[in-house]
């Protein structure tokens, strides 16, 4: 394997040899049972479903680990929504999460003001989850709010 091999996988991978009438099979089986439950249709996310859910982000907020801002996302253009949109259907079509938007970063902050900083007791966690992640629960509970209920006890 030559260096040019390992830094590109996919010149790699689309040189192999295969059987297409076998690949068309695959991807026929594979396709069969998301057409039957109709996720096809359901599960399409548009660029105006992202934009509402980033409208709802609060400004001047951070991430932990993408690096990225709120405000990134506010004053993008609508080629980012769209293209979020194509992501967050990929995951609802395909089941399939990417690891890094499951990870989410702890940030210790002080229970109090006058509290002994020395002491990890006096400290609580909170989670700080990827903006990606936000705006797709923005987006789930907006399209499928519906589908969302809660017993009176």
């Amino acid at each position: 394997m030559t260096l040019h091999n390992c830094l590109h996988p996919v010149i790699k991978i689309c040189t192999l040899p295969y059987n297409v009438h076998e690949m068309k099979k695959r991807i026929q089986v594979n396709d069969a049972p998301v057409k039957q439950i109709g996720f096809t249709k359901d599960c399409n996310i548009s660029a105006c479903d992202v934009k509402r859910a980033v409208s709802r982000l609060k400004t001047h907020k951070s991430d932990g680990s993408f690096e990225l801002s709120t405000d990134h996302f506010l004053n993008a253009g609508d080629d980012l929504h769209t293209h979020v949109a194509l992501l967050f259907s990929a995951i609802l079509v395909h089941g399939f999460t990417p690891e890094k938007l499951c990870t989410s970063t702890i940030v210790p902050i002080p229970k109090g003001c006058n509290v002994n900083v020395t002491d990890s007791a006096n400290f609580r966690g909170i989670a700080l989850s990827s903006f990606f992640v936000k705006i797709f629960d923005h987006v789930v509970l907006q399209k499928y709010h519906d589908y969302f209920f809660s017993s009176e006890l």
